[in-house]
């Protein structure tokens, strides 16, 4: 059993996420748990923070609109996906043919997936 880092409420381990503020602090960072709504928070702090850029320099926002899809991919697959914030604007105006998005994938972050810790590359499998 573990327990959330920032409101202590006691987590199955299928229900906890595992970070280390998504790799700011690097290698050395501290690994700590969090609840899917606590986590939710810590994403709009760093999106705040971090501010990180797309390709083009525009800000890269959540590629996800929904919260549990969010948190179901921090918890399963230890992932934050982001995008470019205009093109995330064009695809919900439906403003691009799959073309057009593979075009786009050029000169934008369509969807990136961040680690949200620090993994060794034995872990990932890189060696």
């Amino acid at each position: 059993m573990n327990s959330c880092k920032t409101c202590k409420v006691s987590l199955e381990e299928s229900a906890t996420i595992y970070t280390d503020y998504f790799q700011v602090h690097g290698e050395g960072a501290i690994v700590y748990t969090l609840c899917g709504q606590c986590y939710l928070k810590e994403v709009k702090k760093y999106l705040e923070e971090v501010k990180p850029l797309c390709a083009c320099g525009a800000p890269e926002v959540l590629y996800f609109g929904d919260d549990e899809e969010i948190i179901d991919m921090a918890i399963h697959e230890g992932l934050l996906n982001l995008t470019c914030s205009v093109i995330y604007k064009g695809m919900q105006e439906d403003k691009y043919t799959d073309e057009e998005l593979e075009e786009l994938s050029n000169h934008h972050t369509i969807d990136s997936m961040q680690y949200i810790r620090w993994y060794t590359d034995e872990e990932m499998g890189w060696v």
